[in-house]
């Protein structure tokens, strides 16, 4: 019943950053457990399926991470689980945590610019026809305008992303959240 109070007498500003975090880290794994089931399945369905997305690609970024797959993974892991214990103690008003957070943030900020670079040496319409010719994304993605359009939604999606982040750092640095990591606090 402990956690229980904590949380319920958890200010806003702390529970919307930590809660999120968790929720980013959940999500994360959900991603990883369907890279590591999803990958292998579709190999057997699409004959060299990982090869032709990794041409499709095209850009050295993404080929280091497909070229070192399993060593990736792992990495991913750890920085998952780094979210949602960062997340649990920042609910918990640990200083650290707040730090920790902060540095996930400039690291996706980072990687989020180093993608927009290389995000337009995609090849959008080699990458989502991969699949066979009957299906609705390859006879969509065939034409010009799919391929604009993978390419508007990849570009926003992740500017997003770092606007996300950004903002999150902004707020990690307001005084509302200074004042509740102050000690001793300021109410």
């Amino acid at each position: 019943m402990k956690l229980i109070d904590e949380i319920s007498q958890m200010p806003f500003a702390i529970a919307i950053v930590g809660w999120g975090f968790i929720f980013l880290g959940i999500y994360g794994l959900f991603g990883l457990v369907c890279s590591v089931v999803l990958f292998p399945i579709m190999n057997l369905i699409i004959l060299n399926y990982f090869e032709k997305v990794i041409e499709a690609t095209n850009n050295p970024f993404s080929m280091f991470f497909f070229n070192h797959w399993i060593i990736m993974l792992f990495y991913s892991a750890v920085f998952i689980l780094l979210m949602i214990v960062g997340g649990i103690n920042y609910l918990r008003k640990k200083l650290w945590a707040k730090y920790l957070l902060e540095g996930i943030c400039w690291y996706h900020i980072i990687f989020s610019g180093i993608n927009l670079y290389f995000l337009p040496w995609m090849n959008m319409s080699k990458l989502l026809t991969i699949f066979p010719s009957n299906t609705p994304s390859n006879n969509l993605m065939s034409t010009q305008i799919g391929e604009y359009f993978g390419l508007a939604f990849s570009l926003l999606f992740t500017i997003g992303y770092l606007c996300v982040f950004l903002f999150v750092i902004a707020y990690l640095h307001s005084r509302k959240i200074k004042n509740v990591f102050a000690y001793p606090p300021v109410v």
